[in-house]
């Protein structure tokens, strides 16, 4: 919908950078080999296109260019999101 001007990019910037970023990051790999695997060019193209775009926004909005993140910071991030999965005891 960012893509198609319905929805405000810096307000999706604001609001799904911070997890799109990492998760995509983190799953790149696998979408490739996706992608292949049902011989689907197209496959998740829509994410793609959003990260690209949302790595614009942020050299914008940060006033820098723009760095990708270290694997450290993607793991910790991951091992973060997934302890909210967790149950309590």
């Amino acid at each position: 919908m960012t893509r198609r001007q319905i929805l405000d990019e810096g307000m999706v910037w604001n609001s799904f950078s911070w997890w799109l970023e990492p998760y995509y990051l983190a799953a790149r790999e696998e979408i490739v080999a996706a992608r292949r695997k049902a011989d689907a060019p197209s496959l998740f193209s829509e994410v793609e296109w959003l990260f690209a775009r949302m790595c614009k926004v942020t050299t914008k909005e940060e006033g820098r260019e723009y760095t990708v993140p270290s694997e450290a910071y993607i793991a910790n991030f991951l091992k973060n999101e997934a302890a909210l999965a967790m149950p309590r005891s």
